[in-house]
C-alpha cells in the first residue's frame, strides 16, 4: 500500500514478521525506483527516456491461435451465432482476421467458400462424436421446434444416465 495508510500493518510486520517485512521493503524500493526511472525528467536528459522505453508495452499483441481455432471460430459465427456467410467478407472482419491469416501462412485463407465447405465436415464429426457417446445406451429423445422472426429451429436432445446422473447431449 502506498501512503501512510498501512503504517499499523507495517509496524506489525516489522515487529512480528521480520523476514517478510524485509522482503516487502525490498519490493517497495524496487517498485519506487522503477517508477522514478520511468518518469521523464524535466531536465531533458536522454537517459530517462531510454529507461521509459523499457517499460512501455509493445503495440503488438501476442495471442495463442492456430489454424484450427480460427476455423472453428468462423464456423461457430455462422452455425451457432447465426451470422451470415457475408460477414466473413466484411472489410472490418477482414482487418481483424488478415493479420492472423498472414501469420499462419501456408496459403491459408478464410472466406465464405472455405467455411461453406467445412460446415458439413464439422457436422459429420459432431454426429460421430454424439453417436459414439450414445452407442449401446438407453436414451430418451426430446424433440422441440420453435419459430421466431421467420426462422425455424429444430432442437433434438438426448437424455441418458451416466454415472447415476442424467446428462443431456
Amino acid at each position: 500500500m502506498i501512503g501512510n495508510h498501512a503504517a499499523n500493518l507495517e509496524r506489525h510486520f516489522k515487529r512480528h514478521h521480520s523476514n517478510e517485512f524485509k522482503t516487502v521493503q525490498q519490493k517497495k524500493k524496487i517498485k519506487l525506483n522503477i517508477r522514478d526511472e520511468a518518469t521523464p525528467s524535466t531536465s531533458g536528459s536522454s537517459g530517462s527516456q531510454e529507461t521509459l522505453d523499457k517499460y512501455v508495452k509493445s503495440e503488438f499483441l501476442k495471442v495463442k491461435l492456430n489454424k484450427e481455432i480460427v476455423l472453428k471460430a468462423c464456423i461457430e459465427l455462422i452455425t451457432v451465432n447465426g451470422c451470415s456467410f457475408e460477414m466473413l467478407e466484411y472489410s472490418g472482419f477482414k482487418k481483424i482476421l488478415n493479420p492472423i491469416v498472414n501469420a499462419i501462412g501456408n496459403h491459408f485463407s478464410v472466406n465464405s467458400e472455405n467455411i461453406k465447405l467445412l460446415i458439413p465436415e464439422t457436422a459429420v464429426k459432431i454426429v460421430s462424436e454424439i453417436s459414439t457417446a450414445l452407442e449401446k445406451k438407453v436414451i430418451s429423445l426430446k424433440i422441440d421446434i420453435a419459430t421466431r422472426l421467420n426462422r425455424s429451429i429444430l432442437g433434438v436432445n438426448a437424455q441418458l444416465i451416466i454415472g447415476g446422473r442424467i446428462n443431456l447431449s
